[in-house]
């Protein structure tokens, strides 16, 4: 996905380079669909030109079993940084000060405000980087909960649903290619937003049905998918 200065203006290698090599391409493989819409209204890079080939979600066989009852945990891992919105992560868990949160993940610096904010709440267990998603997952936790400003479709994603987490999330970028549009959040979701939705999960009955309809969406993204359509690109691989 393209980054985001401050000031809003887009970022990024396709930003940079699509408008002068585009002419000279064949295709552009990109992992979500938001991304090339995006591109094509900004840069005016011709439609045909892109093909998304979704990347797999991993295997979870040593995930969790999660009970039938979610717990009062929720879990947030990425990193501490703008895009992730730490200010909203520290809003919602101000809020909702029922539900223990286990944040993984660092900050760009030692003195970052968020961190020290985040350190100051006693519903808050930091537990700094992770190396595999699957060692920090618990049965006890609810959802995933993934406060992004921008995004493709992240990996840290299709991670989460593989692993049987639903994910609270907003309708931005690519998220929406893995997690149903209607089980997103706005786009420009609130903190009290995050906390209804996150509150609505504590019911079993909507808990599972959400799972339902994340799953049919997870359950194509898989390694047979990927090299399928790989080999429908033209001149890139054998069929």
């Amino acid at each position: 996905c393209d980054e985001l200065a401050e000031s809003g203006r887009a970022q990024g290698l396709a930003q940079q380079h699509l408008p002068t090599t585009s002419q000279w391409l064949d295709a552009v493989i990109t992992d979500n669909s938001a991304s090339p819409e995006s591109w094509c209204q900004q840069l005016g890079i011709r439609r045909d030109l892109f093909r998304v080939v979704h990347f797999p979600a991993p295997s979870m066989d040593n995930a969790p079993s999660f009970t039938l009852q979610p717990g009062k945990r929720v879990l947030w891992a990425s990193r501490l940084e703008r895009q992730k919105r730490p200010d909203l992560l520290v809003d919602i868990a101000t809020m909702l000060k029922d539900v223990h949160w286990d944040v993984h993940g660092t900050a760009l610096s030692a003195d970052d405000p968020h961190l020290a904010a985040l350190t100051r709440l006693d519903n808050v267990t930091l537990h700094g980087p992770f190396d595999r998603f699957q060692d920090i997952v618990l049965p006890q936790h609810r959802a995933y909960v993934y406060t992004t400003a921008w995004d493709g479709l992240p990996n840290v994603l299709l991670e989460a649903a593989a692993a049987g987490l639903p994910i609270v999330a907003p309708d931005v970028g690519g998220i929406r290619d893995l997690v149903p549009a209607q089980s997103l959040l706005g786009t420009r979701a609130t903190a009290l937003d995050y906390v209804k939705d996150i509150e609505q999960l504590s019911d079993n009955q909507v808990r599972q049905q959400r799972l339902c309809m994340q799953n049919l969406q997870v359950a194509t993204f898989t390694w047979e998918a990927f090299a399928r359509d790989m080999c429908r690109i033209e001149g890139y691989a054998n069929a």
